[in-house]
């Protein structure tokens, strides 16, 4: 019981003095607080993205991916659940969702294979991650959640995406 009247009167400290430093320090003091008391909100585990395409994929043309960090859930709410959908709103969600969503955007040829590619800033404080892919003739192709395994494989078939949880 000491222990935690003790992390209270410190959580109290900190929230004060952050308030005195400035914005950043008070999200800060904030986050470790609810860390504490396990009030933290999800965060995405995703650090290893490897994009593979079969030589066959879009119609053997160069596939379209965005990979999407969403920070918080109001932001996640306002995404499209889709991949077409996406692609035709993406300037227009990026620049009203701008504070809310990183955008790391390929363009992939057939028959390739990306490893490690470099994911969108801040990733690791995401509250999801999603990946989008334009497939020619696949309207429906939905929203990918890659929020939570720490590696993972997107292989792009014909007409056909498919996520591997790696190890």
């Amino acid at each position: 019981m000491r222990d935690s009247a003790n992390r209270a009167v410190l959580s109290i400290l900190l929230l004060c003095s952050a308030g005195l430093a400035g914005c950043s320090v008070l999200r800060s003091a904030v986050d470790t607080v609810e860390t504490w008391i396990g009030l933290e909100p999800p965060r995405a585990a995703l650090r290893h993205l490897t994009l593979v395409t079969d030589h066959d994929a879009n119609d053997s043309s160069a596939v379209r991916i965005d990979i999407v960090a969403v920070h918080d859930k109001a932001a996640a709410l306002a995404l499209p659940k889709s991949s077409s959908a996406w692609f035709e709103q993406r300037q227009a969600l990026k620049g009203s969702l701008a504070d809310a969503i990183a955008v790391q955007s390929f363009e992939v040829p057939a028959g390739r294979l990306l490893k490690h590619v470099h994911l969108p800033h801040d990733v690791s404080r995401a509250w999801s991650v999603r990946a989008y892919v334009d497939l020619r003739g696949q309207s429906e192709q939905g929203a990918i959640d890659i929020t939570n395994p720490c590696s993972v494989t997107l292989h792009v078939q014909r007409d056909l995406v498919t996520k591997i949880v790696e190890p």
